[in-house]
Parts: structure tokens; C-alpha cells; sequence
């Protein structure tokens, strides 16, 4: 398994091309701005103690989490769990929530859809791209 390297990045989604973007109740999957806007930049950092990741906004401190019962990703001001990256090819991942379960998935793949977290489905469908800025 590749390791992310820590830092900030772009999560730019596989077939879409769009990124996530950044929503004060929750991730959206919005048009790709690659002069690097604050709102779609993120830094990823590895817990050590867990190996697993946490996703927080490059812009505010604000965290892509989750939520029992909920159907999407959340922003909040706590990290609330933890995100295992599971490599698919060249700076391609799948994330899976660490508690709550369930993958990064784009919704219907519209903007301003909010970021679904789906059972994890075969395919390129829940594979984002991180572009290191």
C-alpha cells in the first residue's frame, strides 16, 4: 500500500475530474478550480497511533468527517474518526471512514451535490486523485 505523504492537496474525484470542495455542513463535489482555491484545498496528515488519515481544510480549521446515521460527509470542528486510504494506482485512493464505514462516493455527480459515503462498489466510481499543491 502507497502511503500518503502529508501535506496539503486537492481532491480532484476519477471520472468527474471535479474536486471536493468545501461546504460549511458538508464535502461537495464542485467544478475543478486548479489555480488551487482554498475552498477545494485540503491537508492530509497520517495519525501515527491508528496509521489511518485525517482530512482537514486548508482554508479553516474545519474536518471532512462523518456521522453515525448520516448519509453524507460532514465538516465539523472535530476530526470525529479517521479515513483509511486504500491505493488504487498512481496518487489514486479509495477512502473509507474509520468508525462510521462507508467510501467517498460523489453523489449523482452534479456540483454542489454533497459527497455521499456509500458502500464501497467495483469500479473507478469512489477513486479520487490527490493533487499535491
Amino acid at each position: 500500500m502507497q502511503e500518503i505523504q502529508p501535506g496539503p492537496y486537492m481532491l480532484i474525484h476519477k471520472i468527474t475530474q471535479k474536486a471536493l470542495d468545501l461546504n460549511r455542513d458538508t464535502g461537495l463535489l464542485a467544478k475543478y478550480e486548479p489555480n488551487g482555491s482554498p475552498q477545494q484545498s485540503w491537508i492530509i496528515e497520517r495519525d501515527d497511533e491508528s496509521g489511518l488519515y485525517i482530512i482537514q481544510s486548508l482554508e479553516v480549521p474545519l474536518y471532512l468527517a462523518a456521522e453515525e446515521g448520516m448519509p453524507f460527509a460532514v465538516i465539523g470542528s472535530d476530526p470525529l474518526g479517521r479515513w483509511s486510504a486504500t491505493s488504487v494506482g498512481p496518487d489514486t485512493y479509495i477512502f473509507e471512514h474509520s468508525e462510521v464505514g462507508g467510501v467517498l462516493h460523489p453523489g449523482e455527480g452534479d456540483d454542489d451535490t454533497p459527497i455521499r459515503l456509500l458502500d464501497r462498489v467495483p469500479g473507478d466510481v469512489q477513486e479520487w486523485v490527490l493533487h499535491r499543491l
